[in-house]
């Protein structure tokens, strides 16, 4: 016998009750739980409830008996659909959660999931982002950094100050010192920082220590080295001189430094091993999470380093695939970046027809992340000039997949093109025309501006004026007198058979 899934919940803080409330909507409302979330946001109580409070308690254990009495966490005991739902929800809000909370609730449920299951997938997602935080937060954890005193801060600075102005861009050439004679009578002192293992620790934390180190005979200088002089906070103390490397003066002389790469490491290892996948045939990789923990700079340096552009069509259509799992939980951003990457190469390069598998990618992207197929694929290729090929696939992509709100955002974005008007460009219009997409006052005078200020050349072309008869028969309706003028102005350079038909549409108009 156990806890039923509302005595569970009851189990939970009270102001979270809410959200588990709208997870039972998600089947009929898709956004049920982030409408639900942003209320909160704006109700009267002024903020979110406690991430940290909700984990705690999700991870508190209950009694389970079945054949003996075990004890197990309240959130492995929830209905696996609800267990989805939450891990989603906690991925998409992941930035917003204390770390270590997330770490604990991560660690306790993964010892109760199977290997196999979607909650594991998920959990998996969440530790490689905790681990990708956590490196990120140890990066200076064991950095001790030096602290000058007053002189050597402006002595410091000086010498900065002359780095910064210098033209010589090049390795460090070591300059060979002579051996330094064994310390016998004369010492100095050197200031070092206050937790250096050498140091005495009777004195204070914050007091400025000294060790003892061997003074630097100025005979010894190498000509042509620059000196720095280290001087002590104790004005009866003689300063202690220090040889510094000097500036290579032939850049030829030495190797270059490599460049290393933009690329994290473990981002670097995790897009190997996705690639590998990719290439497998495999959809269900759980380093596909690199599209959830890496920024868009990151997933595109990631991409450019593993050659993602270099895939074939098969494995670009699984990579797509891979991708639609974490299409409710996947920002906007790493969608766009995922499309411009892996994508747009793939289109960008079309010299003949498309085959199968990348119109099953164009498909997928319709379906699942319209407004980045747009930005990432379809306004790259459009700046960089359509061919038929491309013209092509958008059509078909227009007429069976997009959505109208990705079809209005397709011919926002043309009125936004400062490219002369082509065919290419004439067909896309037409395609869109003639799917009767709803079109506002605003983005009808938009597109008669931008016909009018790119159509030259293309006075004598027929398909140009199909588009245009097209329009007026659809949504010359809805013409404004500005339009109607445009369009007149349209009508009169119009070279072909068409112009009086063009000319007795626009004329019902007037009436």
């Amino acid at each position: 016998m156990s806890l039923t899934t509302p005595q569970l919940i009851q189990k939970l803080p009270q102001s979270w009750w809410g959200l588990f409330g709208a997870m039972r909507l998600d089947h009929h409302h898709g956004d049920a739980t982030e409408t639900w979330y942003q209320s909160e946001a704006k109700s009267k109580y002024g903020g979110h409830s406690d991430w940290g409070e909700l984990l705690a308690a999700l991870t508190v254990k209950e009694p389970i008996c079945y054949q003996n009495l075990t004890f197990k966490s309240r959130f492995v005991q929830l209905p696996s659909d609800i267990q989805c739902q939450f891990l989603r929800f906690v991925l998409r809000h992941r930035e917003e959660i204390p770390l270590s909370e997330l770490s604990d609730f991560c660690e306790d449920s993964q010892c109760h999931t199977d290997s196999e299951s979607w909650q594991n997938v998920l959990l998996q997602m969440l530790a490689t982002y905790i681990k990708v935080k956590q490196q990120e937060s140890g990066l200076h954890l064991h950095q001790t950094p030096y602290r000058f005193t007053c002189g050597n801060q402006a002595l410091a600075a000086s010498f900065c100050e002359r780095l910064k102005k210098s033209t010589q861009q090049c390795p460090w050439k070591k300059i060979p010192m002579k051996k330094i004679p064994e310390p016998d009578t004369q010492y100095q002192k050197m200031e070092i920082c206050d937790d250096h293992p050498l140091l005495d620790r009777s004195h204070s934390p914050v007091q400025v220590c000294s060790i003892i180190t061997p003074s630097v005979d100025s005979s010894l200088s190498v000509p042509g080295v620059d000196v720095i002089t280290i001087v002590s906070d104790d004005d009866e103390e003689s300063p202690v001189e220090m040889e510094v490397t000097e500036l290579c003066t032939d850049p030829t002389e030495e190797e270059p430094i490599p460049r290393e790469s933009n690329a994290d490491t473990l981002l670097l290892a995790k897009g190997e091993k996705l690639k590998e996948s990719w290439q497998s045939g495999s959809e269900t990789s759980p380093e596909i999470d690199l599209f959830l923990v890496a920024t868009p700079d990151q997933i595109q340096s990631v991409a450019a380093e593993l050659k993602f552009c270099f895939l074939t069509d098969s494995e670009v259509l699984t990579a797509s695939q891979s991708l639609t799992t974490l299409s409710s939980i996947l920002s906007e951003a790493a969608s766009v970046q995922f499309m411009a990457s892996v994508v747009h190469p793939k289109i960008a390069a079309l010299k003949q027809s498309a085959s199968r598998q990348l119109l099953g990618v164009i498909s997928l992207a319709a379906e699942h992340f319209p407004k980045s197929l747009i930005e990432g694929v379809f306004i790259r290729c459009l700046e960089q000039g359509l061919g038929s090929a491309q013209t092509d696939i958008f059509c078909k992509v227009i007429k069976t997949d997009l959505p109208d709100s990705a079809r209005l955002q397709m011919v926002q974005k043309l009125t936004e093109c400062t490219k002369p008007l082509d065919e290419n460009i004439v067909y896309i219009y037409q395609t869109l025309i003639d799917t009767k997409v709803e079109l506002s006052e605003v983005l009808m005078t938009g597109i008669l501006k931008t016909l009018h200020s790119h159509s030259s050349g293309m006075e004598k072309n027929l398909k140009y004026g199909k588009l245009l008869l097209a329009i007026i028969n659809k949504y010359g309706h809805q013409f404004t007198n500005g339009n109607i003028n445009i369009m007149e102005k349209e009508v009169h350079k119009n070279g072909t058979f068409l112009k009086k038909a063009l000319s007795a549409a626009l004329n019902k108009l007037r009436k």
